[in-house]
Parts: C-alpha cells; structure tokens; sequence
C-alpha cells in the first residue's frame, strides 16, 4: 500500500500543476479546439510515463 500512495501524490500533484498551466495557456492561444487536443495528448502521455517510471 506505501509503494502505491506516493506514485498517486506525485501524479495528483502533476495532474493539478498541467490543469493550472493548461488553463493559463488556452487563455493566450487562439485556435483552442487544435491546441486544446495537443496539450490534452501531452498531457495523457506525460502522466501515464509518470505512474509507470514510478510503478517499475
């Protein structure tokens, strides 16, 4: 149960910390459906690298 809970806080806190930076940058950017779907796909790939490095 330890080895698990600290990936989850790790995660959690990058998930918070990329939802800030995403609201912050579709503010600035004009075309927001294609930007929108790129930092979602950033974002997806960037957490799921996350829980594995920790989780091997």
């Amino acid at each position: 149960m330890k080895i698990l809970i600290k990936p989850l806080i790790i995660s959690l806190t990058f998930l918070a910390g990329f939802m800030l930076l995403e609201t912050i940058l579709l503010r600035k950017i004009k075309h927001k459906k294609i930007y929108c779907f790129l930092i979602e796909l950033a974002f997806f790939i960037g957490y799921w690298a996350m829980v594995y490095a920790f989780w091997l």
